[in-house]
């Protein structure tokens, strides 16, 4: 079964996993655009602070990623996601299962107006948390898979959009503004499509069972 999700736009999202995601965006400057993965083993008290949970990190973010100007650590020139949308975990059993898969939407980017769904892999330790040199920004320094359509700007949802991984590897994106959801494999060529009829906007698209 397959699911179009209709509804207001979210700017923060999250998962129910103790460590999650969390991603957020502004239409206004300064844009943040940043993927986050933040600790919710925490208590309420730890989480005001600096130290205690699964990391030792209280309430400070673990990892951040998409737009390293916005902690000192980088340039505009470095930055990668624009106005993105729904970042998630790839379930366990998936190929590429513990990364996050993410709608970039592409809105402002400097290059022009085009989409993108990124697949980033976070510098993952042994203890569970993440890596960050001194001084240094959050790696990595590009995404591990991305689509990109043949002709960029013909795939562009400036807000909108979502992206699943599949079990037989594929992606199922949906470009949100003109209700189009279509089936990638990893090499990017299209194998699926549905056009939404009645031609109005979804949030996501989604497989179901």
């Amino acid at each position: 079964m397959l699911a179009m999700l209709q509804g207001a736009e979210r700017e923060v999202s999250f998962d129910t996993a103790p460590i999650t995601t969390y991603s957020e965006r502004r239409h206004h400057e300064p844009q943040i655009c940043s993927v986050y993965i933040i600790d919710r083993s925490t208590t309420t008290e730890q989480a005001a602070g600096h130290t205690g949970g699964r990391c030792g990190h209280g309430g400070d973010f673990l990892f951040r990623w998409g737009n390293r100007q916005v902690y000192g650590r980088g340039t505009a020139a470095d930055r990668k996601l624009f106005v993105q949308h729904d970042a998630s975990w790839i379930p366990a059993g998936l190929p590429g299962a513990g990364d996050i898969l993410v709608f970039n939407n592409g809105q402002g980017r400097p290059d022009g107006s085009y989409s993108t769904v990124d697949e980033i892999k976070p510098p993952l330790l042994a203890s569970g948390c993440y890596a960050l040199a001194a001084d240094a920004a959050y790696g990595p320094d590009e995404p591990v898979w991305h689509y990109q359509a043949a002709q960029p700007e013909s795939f562009y949802s400036d807000h909108l959009g979502s992206a699943q991984r599949l079990p037989n590897g594929n992606t199922l994106i949906c470009s949100g503004v003109s209700g189009l959801i279509f089936q990638v494999t990893p090499a990017g060529q299209t194998v699926w499509k549905y056009q939404d009829e009645l031609g109005g906007s979804g949030f996501s698209g989604r497989r179901m069972g």
